[in-house]
């Protein structure tokens, strides 16, 4: 049964089923989450809610829909905001921070790399990207914003030569939000600090969906392709966007999951109430995704969850939709060879 008030998918193309609803408590602000499975145990770390939420939660799970307590691991500090966990190899790695001039916390000062002895453990890490960094997208410099990185991030393999792809939100314009990325050298179990060239804008075909805004870039690689659920937006539309890349530069549509009409902030600007978790599980011919329903509960919505869906992995090889000016599933390319 699919838990929301708006359709699962736009063109249905992708077909969601086997929603599991979890019981992960989301209070206040908790959100930007990352998910993974290791060793037949999901993790799931994600910003903490109360107060400033300057903090971040690890809970496990052996099912992926009933987790444990959860345990504060990093606190006080502004990578709580994005940190986005993953597993390198044989280690436990993390990214996360933002540039805040004159922040109260620690790492103010742009990205930094976490290592993790274990999942769960925190061990502080090394600056890795500033705004200064080569091709970045500094909107405290083209506009004058306050702060950068603030938006969540991805750092998938690319390929198997042990290269690794950050993709981050860039803020080009004043409400304008686009996705860059750069790419690792290639690295291994033992190596150091990520070291990423030159960063990009990455090129979307939306292939006749409603052009737009994404939020923040949520990539995974599903065998061997990369594939990307965008929130997206527009004045008087938003969904969760499925998108399809082979090297990460040039990326198509392939559906919007949960349309809907955006709520609107203190400012008026447009927001989305669906936002996808960042990590697919591999089961075969199939992957779970996790959405994090009713963002902040805002707009009116009720209580926020989370929830898994199954996806075929079939639906996510198909090339990109097209669609007739009224909206219409008018056919599609062919899909792509595997």
């Amino acid at each position: 049964m699919i838990t929301t008030d708006c359709p699962p998918s736009l063109s249905g193309r992708i077909r969601l089923r086997d929603a599991a609803r979890t019981n992960v408590p989301l209070r206040g602000k908790a959100a930007y989450f990352s998910l993974m499975r290791s060793r037949g145990v999901h993790h799931l770390y994600y910003r903490g809610g109360g107060g400033s939420h300057s903090f971040t939660l690890h809970r496990k799970s052996v099912d992926g829909v009933t987790f444990g307590k959860a345990r504060e691991i990093l606190s006080a500090s502004y990578a709580c905001h994005n940190l986005y966990v993953f597993e390198d190899g044989g280690r436990v790695r993390a990214i996360g921070g933002q540039f805040h001039p004159g922040g109260a916390f620690p790492h103010a000062d742009g990205l930094h790399q976490f290592d993790m002895p274990r999942h769960g453990l925190m061990k502080d890490g090394p600056l890795i990207v500033t705004p200064s960094h080569d091709g970045f997208v500094d909107a405290t410099v083209l506009w004058g914003k306050e702060s950068e990185f603030d938006g969540h991030l991805s750092c998938v393999p690319l390929d198997g030569t042990g290269r690794r792809a950050l993709f981050l939100r860039a803020n080009p314009e004043r409400g304008v939000r686009r996705v860059q990325f750069a790419v690792s050298e290639p690295t291994r179990e033992t190596d150091g600090p990520l070291l990423f060239g030159r960063f990009e804008p990455v090129r979307i075909d939306d292939a006749g969906l409603p052009p737009g805004d994404y939020y923040y870039p949520a990539v995974s690689r599903v065998d061997d392709r990369l594939i990307g659920f965008f929130p997206f937006f527009t004045a008087d539309y938003c969904s969760i966007r499925v998108l399809s890349s082979r090297d990460g530069r040039d990326w198509s549509a392939i559906d919007d999951l949960f349309p809907s009409t955006p709520w609107r902030n203190e400012l008026g600007d447009p927001k989305n109430s669906h936002h996808p978790v960042n990590g697919v599980i591999d089961e075969g011919d199939h992957v779970l995704f996790y959405v994090h329903h009713n963002y902040y509960r805002l707009g009116g919505a009720s209580a926020p969850f989370l929830t898994r869906y199954a996806i075929d992995k079939s639906d996510l090889a198909q090339g990109a939709v097209r669609m007739s000016a009224d909206g219409v599933n008018a056919g599609c390319d062919a899909a792509a060879s595997v």
